[in-house]
């Protein structure tokens, strides 16, 4: 008898609390604050799920690399009020106004492809990436096309032509 009414007891708690939860308001998604994570907007290349935090610290690789601030890619926020003096104005990173954006993308979809299977076997296993932007920027926003010197014999290509050839110095023929 006593389990009959522990049983009866339990069966009328669980249906009393699946009433009420029926009849509670649905949960408030969470806010956006400082636990939560922003994702950004308006990425093409890079991977979807990354942070703001995430891109932020690419970025600034970027930065470094180039030799740039943010504004050589990115446009200035128009809607937002303007600066306090002797600050930059706040850009609008998702916009896609400047063409040094584009080129940005072309460049990380070039790393990306030399990193992932154009350099696969090369160098040390362990490390994944081979190339940054670094790696030919150095730090200057236009990477150099030649040694500072110039090369010592002909020019670079790979086109089908191949590389011009400067003629040797010195004096007449066939020695």
């Amino acid at each position: 008898m006593r389990l009959k009414g522990i049983v009866g007891t339990l069966a009328g708690s669980l249906a009393m609390t699946i009433a009420l939860a029926a009849q509670a308001p649905p949960a408030a998604p969470p806010a956006q604050g400082r636990g939560q994570q922003q994702l950004p907007k308006n990425l093409k290349v890079l991977p979807k799920a990354w942070t703001v935090q995430q891109v932020r610290a690419l970025m600034q690789t970027f930065a470094e690399s180039l030799g740039v601030q943010c504004t050589h890619c990115h446009a200035v926020d128009p809607t937002a009020p303007p600066p306090a003096e002797g600050r930059p104005p706040a850009l609008d990173y998702s916009l896609d106004e400047k063409k040094e954006k584009e080129v940005a993308r072309q460049m990380i979809q070039l790393t990306m492809a030399l990193n992932g299977e154009g350099l696969k076997g090369v160098g040390d296993a362990a490390v994944p990436e081979k190339v940054s932007c670094f790696t030919c920027h150095n730090g200057q926003k236009t990477p150099a096309m030649k040694p500072a010197n110039g090369w010592g014999r002909g020019n670079f290509t790979l086109l089908p032509a191949g590389p011009t050839i400067a003629p040797r110095g010195g004096g007449g023929g066939g020695h």
